[in-house]
């Protein structure tokens, strides 16, 4: 998924106008990006982190999944994943 396919823009309308503008106005993929390679991550895996940041972001995953899903969908350890998350926050 990307941010121009139609089911991500539908769901931006649905979000508080204060956190549609947080999230255009923060370079958010970049830091994702910096915090994967901090971490050691593989580009596949900075591609997942970024999705699953992507669904909580726009409200199609609640917050407290995301530990969860980066080991499930993204394959890092609880530990990794963990320190992902506190690092994404």
């Amino acid at each position: 998924m990307n941010e121009q396919d139609p089911l991500i823009q539908e769901q931006i309308k649905t979000l508080p106008l204060n956190l549609q503008q947080a999230i255009a106005s923060e370079p958010w993929k970049l830091m994702v990006q910096e915090i994967g390679k901090e971490n050691f991550l593989d580009p596949e895996q900075i591609t997942g982190v970024e999705r699953e940041t992507m669904f909580v972001l726009y409200a199609f995953e609640p917050h407290e999944d995301l530990v969860k899903n980066l080991v499930n969908e993204v394959g890092l350890n609880a530990d990794m994943a963990g320190k992902i998350s506190d690092s994404l926050n």
